[in-house]
């Protein structure tokens, strides 16, 4: 506007001007010039004058415009400063707004997560006082966690109607107010307490109440913040109404400051929890009363100290608790026997290896948690108590209980804790000699090294009866134990005997063959390779060094000396751990040409032949370093060399009409002989097998068969390798070779080959009757002499030999006249029972004995005689029974389904029950369980087509 005005005003002064053109000026007079000078310069001077006057009322309205405009744009600044500015804020504000909209999103989906976790997990508090208090806790609890991790939801109130969180009242910002809910509060079954980080279900942007758990709790392994020192346990059970109540005192050790005590408990209930510091008695002070957290899917409580314990200080929880004795075979649980008079009668035991020791008393249940144990049990007169250690004492309590106390045991794990309360007269081979069998000497930091206990132990069984009783040939047996193992081992389903187990069912699938037998077979292959003494002295600096403590699997390489071979520096553990940390098992293939053998190693695998497309897939990045030993023809040398590569080649010293590897069979390791390698040793069995070691003749048969059922060896083959059995004289290969025609038999006559079976049935009595028939019906003999009559005698009478029958029926006769009295050799006994239960008035008698006999070895002869019926009627009835678990008892249904699974008769039988009644089973026994692998195998291990292979 002020610049308008001044452009009008300009225009004004201007608009008076007016030319005179040069004609005009001309014609004047001077006169009518001068007059017009003049008056042109009176108006000029008016005009001056007035513009002068105007000039100076402009300068005033310059000078006022001037200023009004400075004010104005001193005004606008401020307006454009102040709209810049409250854009700003809206933006801001907009921003928060969207940001508080995710949060608050967020967090409702969060908690809406963490109400169906509460769900599906039943988290709760557990020892929270009933009523008001507890209202009144659980309110003050969620207002502190919610006040510091989320501060947008304001307070959260819990209705006293339906014990739900119901609103967030005052939320600050514009948005609607949210509603979450949790599960209900009950007195017997709180709700949950906080949150946690993985295992327990956090929401997100708990970032405040998660940077107080210092623990992750990703991980199902419990932290090491504090560490158990002792256990003072109490225990009461009470066998008439199946529970019990108990307590303990458990010593532990903070070494990383903390607020939260994490140990393991399943199906008990926890009554009261207190935590007393050393100063607390000292002083007699009472404690501090703890909450605890409850997490079942982990099997894992928490307790919550009000305050954080300090490092390296000793601390004392005290735990009251009580339970139901268990239903199964696992933990604390209650088991019955029956008297001579017919009185059925319950005892309460334990078993809690490996993870159930938690089913009994809240505790740090992992190997890597060792302490002492104090143990109280509280009984009836009637009864007595067994623990690790040999009793202390007895106190007389009021009411006729006495309580025993037994003596600390040493340092050990949970799962070694046992203790039982029943009423036998006598018990044999207390546990007086302490707890010091070989798997507590040195226990495995995690039970992915399980084989660390079990494999030794299943070793040093071997070294200790081969030294007490060498006349028992104890290690031919553990030859046999190796056979199996490899069976096992070659599955594709198998696994490393130092394998991850992070779940309870995954540590209870660990105690397999694979982690016992495999284990102590690579350590026998080692002590072949290293030397008896460098072997002894390693194990020997292994158990002093760990004695009472962890280990892993490198620790046992480590101790081992590494040696020097053919020039070449060998390091035990890289060569170990090839054996130990990959599955399966090795096949070496030999092919000679003149002095020089060509060497190749694969991957063994029972049932995928090499033209299978899934052959070469299988076979990658498999590679072990191998220390073969060999012999041959020509002279008793024993030849070693180590396998590294997946070829290599071997010179000969000299010529030699045949080689032999894994001399005594002592690797772990299959060989195919390709060319003409198996022809030269089948010829040289036919010829003299004596020049052969006879666990090589066990061997050599062995690998045979299991190269049969790769398809890298024809049966004709392996058949051929056993026409010399006739003549063997090692009880050993004799029975390594009947075993494998009996079980070719068995297989022909489940499938109904008929001419096959007939055929094969013909050439088994004619090349084995003569030494059938010198076979006695007595317990006489050395203890191989006793197996191979077993074996025998047992074979022909499944062939029906018709002496064989007549002497079996003859002899059952005479027991059931005798109304079971009659001593018939235990050799013999299961082969009698079983052409007895044929017929079925014996059927019926044995089970009436099975149900008096107070023998678990008569009774288990008996009830495998019951299954070998041709009857189905009579086998379902087995089963039902071992369903029932009165007469015969669920905890023997496992091996009552494997034997009647190894009838042509039965085997369909049996896996169509296992089929049908798949989940029953599994809610009977649990995954996992060791009863659960042998209904699975048992009833699926003879399966020999395509169409039953679908069915599993």
């Amino acid at each position: 506007m002020g610049k308008r005005n001044n452009s009008q005003r300009k225009e004004n002064v201007e608009s008076p001007r007016k030319e005179i053109s040069e004609n005009e000026a001309c014609n004047m007079t001077e006169k009518e010039f001068r007059v017009m000078v003049m008056e042109f310069i009176h108006r000029m001077d008016e005009k001056i004058n007035n513009l002068c006057k105007n000039q100076e009322e402009m300068k005033s309205d310059i000078a006022t415009i001037k200023n009004t405009m400075e004010s104005f744009n001193s005004r606008l600044q401020e307006a454009e400063d102040r709209i810049s500015e409250l854009e700003d804020q809206v933006q801001k504000q907009a921003q928060a707004e969207q940001q508080l909209e995710k949060k608050i999103k967020k967090q409702e989906e969060s908690l809406r997560e963490l109400r169906d976790n509460m769900k599906r997990s039943n988290m709760r508090i557990i020892g929270l006082p009933e009523g008001q208090e507890e209202q009144q806790g659980l309110e003050n609890l969620f207002e502190e966690i919610m006040t510091e991790n989320f501060p947008d939801m304001g307070k959260i109130k819990v209705t006293q109607t339906t014990g739900c969180i119901e609103d967030f009242p005052g939320l600050k910002s514009r948005l609607i107010r949210r509603k979450i809910r949790a599960s209900k509060v009950h007195s017997s079954e709180q709700c949950w307490r906080g949150w946690g980080h993985g295992v327990w279900p956090w929401p997100s942007g708990a970032d405040g109440l998660r940077k107080n758990m210092k623990h992750k709790y990703g991980s199902i392994r419990l932290p090491n913040t504090v560490i158990p020192l002792h256990y003072d346990l109490f225990v009461h059970p009470n066998l008439t109404s199946l529970d019990f109540v108990a307590s303990e005192k458990i010593e532990i050790l903070v070494r990383d400051a903390t607020q939260f005590i994490i140990l393991h408990s399943k199906d008990l209930e926890i009554m009261n929890v207190t935590l007393h510091s050393e100063e607390d008695l000292r002083y007699r002070k009472p404690g501090r009363k703890l909450d605890v957290l409850s997490y079942p899917a982990h099997e894992q409580i928490v307790l919550l100290v009000p305050e954080k314990l300090t490092a390296d200080l000793k601390y004392y929880v005290a735990i009251d608790f009580q339970g139901k004795l268990a239903d199964g075979f696992e933990g604390f649980y209650k088991s019955t026997y029956r008297t001579l008079g017919g009185e059925t009668r319950t005892i309460a035991v334990t078993d809690f290896e490996p993870t159930e020791a938690r089913m009994a008393f809240p505790c740090f249940d992992e190997p890597l948690f060792k302490a002492n144990f104090s143990i109280k049990i509280r009984r009836e007169s009637r009864h007595i108590a067994l623990s690790n250690t040999p009793k202390v004492k007895t106190v007389e309590l009021e009411g006729g209980l006495l309580e025993d106390h037994f003596e600390t045991t040493v340092k050990m794990s949970t799962y070694l804790v046992a203790y039982i309360v029943c009423d036998f007269k006598f018990v044999s081979g207390t546990t007086s000699s302490g707890v010091k069998w070989f798997g507590n000497l040195v226990t495995m930091e995690w039970w992915n090294d399980i084989w660390l206990n079990e494999g030794f132990a299943k070793y040093m069984e071997l070294i200790s009866v081969n030294a007490t009783y060498p006349e028992l040939q104890f290690d031919d047996y553990f030859l046999e134990v190796c056979f199996e193992v490899i069976k096992r081992d070659s599955l594709n389903s198998s696994h490393p005997i130092s394998n991850q187990a992070k779940t309870p069912t995954q540590i209870q699938e660990m105690f397999d063959t694979i982690s016992y037998n495999k284990g102590a077979c690579i350590l026998n292959m080692l002590k072949d390779f290293l030397s008896e003494e460098k072997f002894r002295k390693g194990i020997i600096h292994y158990l002093k060094k760990f004695s009472y403590r962890n280990a892993k699997n490198d620790d046992l390489w480590r101790s081992m000396s590494n040696l020097t071979f053919q020039g070449e520096d060998v390091e035990v553990k890289e060569m170990m751990a090839t054996w130990t940390l990959q599955k399966g098992i090795p096949l070496v293939v030999v092919e000679r040409e003149g002095r020089s053998l060509r060497l190749r190693q694969e991957r063994f695998l029972s049932g995928v032949f090499k033209e299978d497309p899934a052959w070469r897939a299988l076979q990658e990045r498999y590679l072990w370093h191998i220390p073969l030993t060999y012999s041959t023809s020509s002279s008793n040398v024993i030849h070693r060399h180590i396998l590294k590569s997946k070829t290599d080649i071997l010179d000969l010293p000299e010529n030699t009409n045949w080689v032999k590897f894994n001399v005594n069979s002592n690797g772990y390791y299959i060989v195919h002989y390709e060319g003409h390698g198996w022809d030269q040793l089948i010829q040289q069995l036919n010829q003299n097998h004596t020049l052969l070691r006879p666990k090589d003749r066990t061997g050599l048969i062995h690998d045979a068969f299991q190269l049969v059922s790769a398809g890298r060896l024809t049966l004709d083959k392996a058949l051929d390798l056993t026409r010399y059995l006739p003549h063997e004289t090692s009880r050993l290969a004799l029975l390594k070779g009947l075993g494998y025609l009996e079980l070719f038999y068995h297989m022909m006559d489940r499938r109904n080959i008929s001419d096959v079976t007939e055929n094969l049935k013909h050439y088994l009595l004619r090349y084995f009757k003569p030494v059938i028939d010198t076979q006695s019906w007595s317990d006489e003999g050395s203890t191989w002499d006793r197996m191979l009559r077993s074996t025998l005698l047992k074979l022909a009478c499944d062939l029906n030999h018709a002496p064989c029958i007549r002497k079996a029926t003859d002899l059952f006769s005479q027991w059931m006249e005798s109304s079971g009295k009659l001593n018939i050799p235990t050799d013999v006994l299961k082969i009698v029972y079983s052409v007895g239960a044929q017929t079925t008035a014996g059927w019926n008698y044995l089970l009436e004995q099975y149900e008096l006999s107070m023998s678990g070895a008569e009774k288990n002869k008996i009830l495998y005689a019951l299954s070998t019926s041709k009857h189905q009627e009579k086998l379902m009835k087995l089963i039902d029974l071992g369903m029932e678990g009165k007469i015969i008892k669920t905890q023997d249904l496992a091996s009552l389904l494997h034997a009647i699974a190894r009838s042509p008769k039965g085997q369909q039988l049996a896996w169509n029950f296992v089929r049908d009644n798949w989940t029953h089973l599994l809610k009977k026994f649990g995954l996992g369980s060791f009863d659960v692998r042998i209904i699975i195998s048992g009833t699926t291990s003879h399966f020999s087509s395509k169409d039953e292979l679908q069915e599993v």
